[in-house]
């Protein structure tokens, strides 16, 4: 029991965090809107992408605080959405630098950005792994108040 009131307590400071990066996100991509170091359309969708995660993120909180385990699994698909947009996301901005070194005949270069890669991906599932665990025990922790609450009541005859 004290364990899944951990859980709890890490998902407020889980949902604060997020709740902090995209709002970081989205305040950089308005700012550098219009800049020619980078295309409008992208940062358009990033700020979009970024207020989504902010909605979804006070979702979670919501159902940590009103202990709705509904909540938490919504917020659990959003993030495999989110991360499966991510990881495709950086496997083609990589595979766009990685021939563009290729094709200016620097290959030294092209071989570190794949390992580069690699690395990117093994840290992005080893994230998403400890996201995806700290998820699961929000859910367990409202799931279990939610199951005490509702529990019959016990009265004598």
């Amino acid at each position: 029991m004290g364990q899944l009131k951990t859980f709890r307590i890490v998902g407020y400071i889980y949902a604060v965090l997020m709740i902090v990066v995209a709002i970081t996100v989205a305040v950089r991509c308005l700012v550098s809107f219009g800049s020619e170091e980078e295309n409008s359309t992208v940062l358009a969708l990033k700020s979009i992408f970024a207020l989504y995660c902010f909605a979804y993120t006070i979702m979670l909180m919501v159902g940590i605080e009103r202990e709705k385990p509904e909540y938490v699994i919504v917020y659990r698909i959003f993030v495999g959405f989110r991360s499966i947009c991510g990881l495709i996301y950086m496997i083609i901005n990589s595979l766009i630098v990685i021939v563009d070194h290729a094709n200016a005949g620097s290959t030294g270069k092209a071989v570190l950005d794949g390992l580069v890669l690699i690395a990117a991906v093994v840290i992005f599932f080893g994230v998403l792994a400890l996201e995806l665990l700290i998820i699961e025990g929000i859910k367990l922790s409202t799931e279990q108040t939610t199951e005490v609450i509702k529990a019959p009541a016990v009265t004598s005859v």
